[in-house]
């Protein structure tokens, strides 16, 4: 458990160089929940794949902050299983909401197995349903052209 709290703080404060260490070189990250978006299922391979795949995203949207809590977690054999809630503070402008950032809090299970010290699966499933109600709402309010 402590592995994961460490990974998952590398992750969310954005310090690529010391999120990259906890991942075994052939790494797989997965997550079919991006399909809410109209957008292929993710599914990578690599370190620096996986690495480069969360510096990307989190740059283009102009994220700000991320924290992550564990609600609730157990584990069964080599996985990792997290429910997790993380917040999330990004460009407004990025979102289509006229104000400075957007804040979303997103739930999501976190699936990680672990072997020798190394995180050699990440698999998440995120409720992006939810959160982007929040963002249509703050669209609606703060719209770009209003």
């Amino acid at each position: 458990m402590d592995l994961a709290r460490d990974y998952i703080t590398a992750m969310t404060s954005t310090d690529w160089d010391s999120m990259a260490p906890f991942l075994a070189d052939d790494v797989a990250y997965q997550d079919l929940t991006m399909e809410f978006f109209e957008r292929p299922p993710i599914d990578l391979r690599g370190r620096d794949a996986v690495v480069g795949f969360f510096k990307e995203g989190g740059e283009a949207s102009g994220t700000d902050e991320v924290r992550t809590t564990i609600r609730d977690a157990f584990q069964a054999g080599p996985a990792l299983f997290l429910d997790t809630e993380t917040f999330v503070r990004a460009s407004g402008e990025y979102w289509g909401i006229n104000q400075p950032f957007m804040e979303v809090t997103l739930r999501q299970v976190m699936v990680l197995r672990i072997k020798d010290g190394k995180i050699t699966h990440h698999y998440d499933v995120v409720d992006f349903g939810t959160a982007m109600q929040h963002v249509e709402e703050m669209q609606r309010r703060y719209p770009l052209d209003g």
